[in-house]
């Protein structure tokens, strides 16, 4: 049923495993340039290079990567460490998300009267909405360092400043900039450094460990019992599997530790970034290849199509790192790689059932011809139309995990305050797609589909199906059969023409 592949001087395993050597050593050097950037925080956000600037108003970038949920009775704590003393009039910011985009846009002399008006000099503006405000007090012992705690009484996402107004005593000081070091601690009750989005997530990701892992368990148990039957195909399907459950598996650890303690380690993020962007363009990758008909329809794939998906997966793992790494501008490339590799399965799987079914049509129009007739129950039919099953069955899943991952994809910038649902709509369908593909190309018992017969109703007459010698590069000898000479009814020309019609049937089924 499964065509054994068989090597030749053009082997396509060398030519992947020589890409793969490439593709390492390229991620490699990206994870080493990644690793001189500075440290990565959690929910603890520290900056070392926050700059104050003595007698003027300023409003420093938001503190936070993003907005952060709080359940109630949450904490915030602010740090500021300064280089040396100064008097300094420092306010913390707490903005809901409608809040924090206004106050991003506030001008200089907008910046001013709100100072003003927290000084009590003038009123607020009534235009603006403005965000709940904290005095930074400085320690007395030390007058260098600035330190706040407040409780949260409400369940909302936060996202916070720090704003400085001109202080009189130190406006006509010269040296007035201050070179800080500014940490930011956010907690929701029992010390969970998680956002309220956020919390679920780490045992989400070990619910997804174990259904990634008996998937998996299954997978090769039904590889140990079929072993026989498989060939290089079912190896390639393998190892994407694996990459998956290596990454859950670190995302998972990753979320624990993020919980416990709000730090998140530089080589786990540079981890989780590759084992992503790997694990992501495997998956595309191998559904070229399924789609492809390696392993199924044919023997060898051609050395332009092993170029274009070795090609294909460097662009899609290197511009999903670029967007981890560089700037989310890469992520047009990766899209652009989405939508040509799932163009590129479905017309391949189109190709490949168009090519069955011109086989069903030969092998259908030659036994007519010979009038033969089948001594198994299964038949030539039977097998090309199991394979033709798999390719319908494929391009199916295909056609609707590639609409799928266009609408996560786009309901993906509307889910940002919740990120456990954001998660879930990404990786519930990638489960769901390994499962199918899994279903569809499982190892069975194909050794009914390798013993066909058939019989003809004219004497001295042999029909011979052989496999596609053209493809297998094999050298394939026929052997005529001896004719007994003792036989005396048997006229000259049936001896004659007997061959002819043996070799006759040899040519046609070469056909198939």
């Amino acid at each position: 049923m499964v065509q054994h592949l068989t090597r030749n001087k053009r082997d396509p395993e060398s030519r992947t495993i020589s890409f793969t050597v490439v593709l390492m050593s390229f991620l490699a050097i990206m994870s080493f340039l990644n690793y001189s950037h500075p440290p990565a925080t959690g929910r603890v956000y520290i900056n070392e290079n926050t700059w104050i600037v003595q007698g003027y108003n300023n409003l420093n970038k938001a503190l936070q990567d993003r907005s952060f949920g709080f359940l109630e009775g949450g904490t915030v704590e602010y740090n500021l460490t300064c280089t040396r003393p100064a008097v300094l009039d420092l306010w913390l910011l707490s903005c809901n998300t409608s809040e924090a985009k206004e106050y991003a846009r506030l001008t200089a002399s907008q910046l001013d009267w709100d100072c003003n008006a927290l000084r009590g000099l003038m009123a607020r503006d009534p235009d603006n909405s403005y965000c709940k405000r904290d005095k930074i007090k400085y320690n007395e012992s030390h007058p260098n360092r600035f330190h706040i705690r407040r409780q949260m009484k409400d369940s909302r996402f936060y996202t916070f400043f720090l704003l400085q107004c001109p202080s009189h005593q130190s406006k006509n000081q010269s040296n007035r900039r201050i070179g800080c070091r500014s940490e930011l601690t956010l907690l929701n009750p029992d010390g969970e450094h998680l956002s309220s989005d956020e919390i679920p997530l780490p045992w989400i990701f070990v619910v997804l460990n174990i259904m990634w892992s008996t998937m998996a368990t299954l997978w090769l148990i039904n590889w140990v019992k079929y072993h026989r039957f498989s060939n290089n195909l079912h190896k390639f399907i393998t190892v994407v599997p694996i990459c998956k459950i290596v990454l859950v598996f670190v995302v998972m650890v990753r979320w624990h530790q993020l919980s416990k303690d709000g730090i998140e380690s530089k080589p786990m993020q540079t981890l989780r970034y590759f084992l992503e962007s790997v694990e992501d363009a495997m998956l595309f990758m191998a559904m070229m290849v399924i789609s492809e008909g390696w392993g199924v329809v044919r023997y060898q794939v051609r050395h332009f199509r092993w170029t274009v998906l070795a090609a294909m997966f460097v662009v899609f793992a290197g511009s999903r790192m670029c967007v981890h790494w560089v700037h989310n501008y890469f992520l047009a490339f990766a899209v652009c790689c989405v939508v040509f590799v799932m163009y590129r399965a479905l017309k391949w799987c189109s190709y490949n059932m168009e090519v069955l079914r011109r086989r069903q049509a030969k092998t259908f129009n030659y036994i007519r011809r010979l009038n033969l007739e089948y001594k198994t129950e299964i038949t030539l039919h039977d097998q090309i139309h199991k394979k033709f099953e798999l390719y319908n069955n494929f391009r199916m899943v295909s056609a609707a995990f590639s609409m799928l991952y266009a609408i996560v994809v786009t309901l993906g910038t509307f889910l940002s305050e919740f990120t456990w649902v954001q998660v879930l709509t990404f990786e519930v369908p990638e489960l769901l797609v390994y499962l199918a593909i899994g279903i569809i190309f499982r190892l069975q018992d194909f050794g009914k589909y390798d013993n066909v017969e058939m019989i003809s109703h004219q004497e001295n007459y042999a029909a011979v199906v052989l496999p596609e010698v053209l493809q297998t590069g094999k050298r394939l000898r026929l052997m005529l059969g001896h004719y007994d000479q003792d036989n005396k009814d048997e006229s000259k020309q049936d001896r004659t023409r007997s061959p002819q019609r043996f070799l006759q049937s040899y040519l046609s089924a070469l056909a198939l």
